[in-house]
């Protein structure tokens, strides 16, 4: 059974990001459908969004998994005190941890070499 998008808090969610000035596909992004239907549903309830067109957001790419009860509980009361979503709270830990190499430092384990970038290999 597909899970219903345009719920009520997603179109409230939708209302209040495109009055913040942000664009489709940002929009979708955060309530996970696509600009297309953003837009479709935005002209539908006569909402301007922004045009994206030189808009510095870029698209994420999904990853869905798993956590224990435990793990999530705390995860969501940290997101509540920072009064953002626990989906924007755990991509920014993993956008951290990425940019900034940690994942040997999280993890407690020997650091590994890292990988060359194209520009950085040698023929």
């Amino acid at each position: 059974m597909r899970r219903k998008i345009f719920t009520k808090a997603n179109l409230i969610k939708i209302r209040t990001m495109a009055e913040q000035g942000y664009g489709a596909a940002h929009i979708a992004h955060e309530i996970r459908s696509t600009p297309g239907s953003v837009r479709v549903m935005c002209s539908s309830m006569k909402i301007k969004l922004r045009h994206s067109r030189g808009s510095s957001w870029i698209p994420r790419r999904w990853i869905t998994f798993k956590v224990s009860e435990e793990t999530f509980l705390e995860l969501d009361r940290y997101a509540k005190q920072k009064g953002i979503p626990v989906q924007t709270l755990t991509a920014q830990l993993l956008e951290i941890m990425a940019k900034e190499n940690l994942f040997d430092a999280v993890l407690d384990e020997v650091p590994l070499q890292p990988m060359l970038v194209e520009s950085e290999m040698v023929e």
